[in-house]
């Protein structure tokens, strides 16, 4: 008898706990949803390996690209420098339908509108400088001066040779009018053949700290020109900027250059391709800051990097980084970590969002499911009370007896934790109350007394008709409804 009632008793309890924990294991199940969600719409983690377009093996733009590369490598991923052309080979790469490229170096002002609208401005790393060397023999005021010279002007699809026709055609040179040839040479072809006298002048842009810039400054046949205009020529072409090349400034006691020349320069840019993972800019950013703090020739040191300027938009990711730096994650954790953590937070977050509603409705519903096990009862048997009162049908009030039986021998099934065991017997003195009205009521109409009240048949029930009137008074208001 003592373990029969050890083990109702355990049963009753466990018909909370499994309530308890369906409902719980739904709460979870939907949260973990959210999550799985959540964590597909989220940027995916950074790539491994990416590539860069540099330019030629012996240019400058190849040698940073080198020097990004260990920085990303200290980070954990690979950057391959890939060897091209120049700035249009490099667009020509990202932008192929297969990109060959994620980053590229560039120089402002040669992407196409269609190719800049494409393309994600990172950081402008520095100011490359538009030199124009010419014989020294050759008297030369001002670029009409060179009409109708041969003027080396870079390799096909260059940067070089895009921004020496942009200069060149807004001063008004033509080739076809004017008898001016442009031959088609590399940097170090353009000072052999001018040096060689094979041609008049020469037009290069690299920067001014690579030793063939020091060569052709220190070679007494040629003449770096200056570009008495340049802030005329900016204001036409605003992806340039005027710079002066100051007296001295590559060698101090040779005293060369021998005097201040003004130069047009052109902002060089980290680039990206469509889709480029916010993680990669921010270390491409943080790559230049690393390789570019330091001054040039040209500049003071913390010019640069700065923001990118030219014709290709500032990425978005990219202009907040530039202003603000790295985030407090960012500053205390390792690049993976911090970008790690990040993605999580994102995904946790919706996830907490929809937990503590759903947390904090368990308790109410929990009470809710765990009473409807008792109260669904009382329509049924409310309906079954009000019929009988009607009746004057002795068979007819028997089968509303049988039916309420029924649904006594149903009740007896219901399991409610014990906690709540109040409530069931509740449910089932009140059960007993409307049946002990039946019984009444059949006497009643089986002695010919109809709906009329006589206590006579108050004692002809089941023996116990007395107890249940004085539980009927005592319990009347506890009836739902009632």
């Amino acid at each position: 008898m003592g373990r029969a009632k050890k083990k109702l008793e355990l049963d009753e309890d466990a018909t909370g706990w499994r309530e308890m924990a369906w409902m719980v294991g739904l709460c979870v199940l939907l949260v973990a949803a959210m999550g799985v969600v959540a964590w597909y719409v989220v940027e995916p983690a950074p790539p491994r390996r990416v590539t860069i377009a540099a330019g030629p093996s012996d240019g400058a733009y190849y040698a940073f690209a080198q020097r990004y590369a260990a920085h990303f490598a200290e980070k954990g991923i690979e950057l391959e420098v890939l060897e091209t052309a120049g700035t249009p080979d490099n667009i020509a790469r990202l932008l192929a339908d297969e990109p060959e490229a994620d980053l590229a170096i560039v120089q402002a002002g040669v992407a196409a509108p269609e190719q800049a609208r494409r393309l994600e401005a990172l950081v402008r790393v520095g100011l490359e400088p538009i030199w124009l060397f010419h014989r020294a023999d050759l008297e030369l005021d001002r670029l009409t001066d060179l009409r109708g010279r041969r003027i080396a002007v870079g390799l096909e699809d260059s940067g070089t040779r895009f921004a020496a026709k942009q200069w060149l055609t807004l001063a008004g040179i033509d080739p076809q009018a004017d008898g001016t040839e442009f031959i088609t040479a590399g940097n170090t072809e353009s000072k052999q053949l001018l040096d060689a006298g094979e041609i008049d002048a020469a037009i290069i842009v690299l920067s001014p700290k690579a030793p063939l810039i020091e060569t052709m400054v220190r070679n007494p046949r040629l003449a770096l020109h200056d570009v008495r205009d340049a802030r005329a020529f900016a204001r036409h072409l605003t992806h340039m900027t005027p710079v002066t090349f100051l007296a001295g400034v590559i060698d101090f006691p040779s005293q060369l250059p021998p005097r201040d020349t003004r130069l047009l320069a052109n902002s060089a840019l980290i680039v990206g391709g469509p889709g480029l993972h916010d993680g990669i800019v921010q270390l491409a950013i943080d790559a230049a800051k690393e390789v570019h703090a330091e001054a040039d020739l040209l500049g003071d040191p913390g010019r640069f990097p700065d923001r990118p300027v030219g014709d290709i938009p500032t990425g978005a990711f990219a202009e907040h980084y530039l202003r603000h730096g790295p985030n407090w994650l960012q500053r205390q954790l390792p690049f993976w970590a911090a970008t790690l953590v990040a993605r999580a937070w994102i995904v946790v977050l919706p996830m907490l969002t929809l937990a503590i509603p759903l947390f904090r409705m368990l308790p109410p519903v929990y009470n809710w499911r765990i009473r409807a096990r008792v109260y669904r009862w009382y329509k049924r048997i409310r309906r079954l009370d009000d019929r009988a009162e009607t009746m004057e049908d002795v068979e007819q009030l028997k089968l509303v007896q049988e039916e309420l039986a029924a649904i006594e021998q149903e009740v007896r099934q219901v399991r409610v934790p014990l906690s709540y065991m109040d409530q069931y017997y509740d449910l089932r003195l009140h059960l007993r109350m409307v049946r002990t009205r039946i019984d009444d009521r059949i006497t009643r109409v089986s002695k010919g007394g109809g709906g009329e009240g006589n206590g006579a048949g108050h004692g002809e029930g089941d023996g116990d008709g007395g107890e249940t009137e004085a539980a009927e008074g005592r319990r009347t208001a506890a009836v739902p409804g009632a």
